[in-house]
């Protein structure tokens, strides 16, 4: 993912794949996700860990919202009890 833009707790970028049987994978699994599908059911996504780089550097838990014209759309969580459900319900 490049060129990520934040939006609250969403993120955008670009997505570049890099061609692996896995990205591959990822891609169609998460291509025809409906971003208001996912907000009311997250167990229908997949969740993510992402690090992210700079001056807060950490590691995160998201749920993909959607791939739409190799943008991809992530929803970051940051409460813990949120966390706990995500983990629990949704898949990797």
């Amino acid at each position: 993912m490049i060129n990520i833009v934040p939006d609250m707790w969403y993120l955008e970028g670009d997505w570049i794949s890099n061609k692996s049987a896995f990205a591959d994978e990822f891609e169609a699994r998460l291509t025809n996700l409906e971003f208001k599908k996912v907000l009311k059911d997250p167990t229908i996504s997949t969740r993510i860990e992402f690090q992210s780089y700079g001056q807060n550097e950490r590691k995160s838990i998201a749920i993909i919202m959607g791939i739409i014209d190799n943008v991809l759309c992530i929803r970051r969580i940051a409460n813990k009890e949120a966390i706990d459900w995500i983990v629990k319900n949704v898949p990797e």
